[in-house]
């Protein structure tokens, strides 16, 4: 990919220090936050959710391509939510995502927290291609996990927002099939995008030092270029949308506003949360507590529950 005046990572070993550095970060973040992601005030132990750990959904890959399935035994034919965590495209875990995964399994969703591969271990569109086998398994195992195969909603926090609405990108008729390889032969009822990366001049122009090299020219190749990003694909196929984003976001500052301009553009169905405190950074609503996590979650909430409930006109 073009380097736009952002870290030279042509050498090689330039590449592997800036990659190294960006897991390192996350992974931090991640350790350090993962209390507080997962005191979620919704959730309570006699909420009776189930959880089923580590299903494989790509038998090629059995120790990555994984998943937790969070769900109310007694229900059946629910809506599923598939969670894609974040973690800088090269760090993160399914456990670190469980709270809202109990959550939504409590508001009568089939909750799926997925593991796949990470940068520093394969390079665009990798991730992606498993994603969609991910989605494809779970559709077609419907009738055991307990779910509609026709509504299933897709929700991710920074890149893993990313890796959400490239999912919902294969509901548009730009051709990223024939980019990642793989069918996705389920569609995307809605999405709930939290403070994600979807546009790549405005992610170019927010450098953050050696996580804007070590991501753009470490996992994007050259190929790719004007064809790894859902702002190059969305159309008006692209599902209805929620969205949370800060002005003052660190890592994805600029790309909530891209990305309402461009489904604006294209007549999608959007919602929106905007942070309006200076402390709501980057992927507040993970946080639960305060003001704005609180408002964004229970938006959120309303919005997953009026689409699914077809009291949303999306066209």
């Amino acid at each position: 990919m073009p380097n736009h005046g952002i870290l030279d990572l042509s050498n090689g070993i330039v590449k592997k220090v800036a990659v190294a550095a960006t897991k390192t970060v996350f992974d931090a973040i991640d350790t350090l936050s993962d209390g507080v992601l997962n005191a979620c005030p919704y959730c309570r132990a006699a909420d009776g959710i189930c959880i089923d750990r580590d299903i494989v959904y790509e038998l090629n890959s059995p120790l990555v391509c994984v998943f937790d399935r969070y769900f109310a035994p007694e229900n059946s034919g629910v809506p599923a939510v598939i969670i894609i965590h974040g973690g800088g495209f090269s760090s993160g875990d399914k456990k670190h995502r469980r709270a809202l995964a109990h959550f939504l399994a409590s508001e009568g969703y089939g909750a799926f927290c997925v593991n796949f591969s990470l940068m520093g271990e394969c390079e665009f569109p990798q991730p992606l291609k498993e994603l969609v086998k991910a989605v494809n398994h779970i559709g077609d195992n419907a009738e055991l996990y307990g779910i509609d195969p026709n509504k299933i909603y897709v929700t991710g926090d920074s890149s893993g927002a990313y890796y959400a609405a490239m999912l919902g990108a294969f509901m548009c008729g730009k051709g990223l099939a024939d980019v990642v390889g793989e069918k996705l032969r389920y569609g995307i009822s809605g999405l709930i995008l939290n403070c994600g990366i979807y546009d790549l001049d405005t992610a170019l122009k927010n450098k953050v030092g050696f996580i804007t090299g070590g991501i753009m020219n470490g996992f994007f190749k050259d190929e790719y270029s004007g064809r790894c990003m859902p702002t190059d694909f969305i159309d008006g196929g692209f599902p209805p949308t929620f969205l949370v984003y800060s002005e003052r976001d660190v890592f994805c500052r600029g790309q909530g506003e891209a990305l309402i301009k461009k489904l604006n553009c294209c007549g999608v169905y959007n919602e929106c949360y905007k942070a309006r405190h200076a402390y709501s950074n980057h992927c507040f609503c993970l946080f639960w507590r305060g003001e704005d996590a609180h408002a964004a979650n229970e938006l959120m909430r309303s919005f997953v529950k009026r689409l699914s409930g077809g009291k949303i006109n999306v066209r």
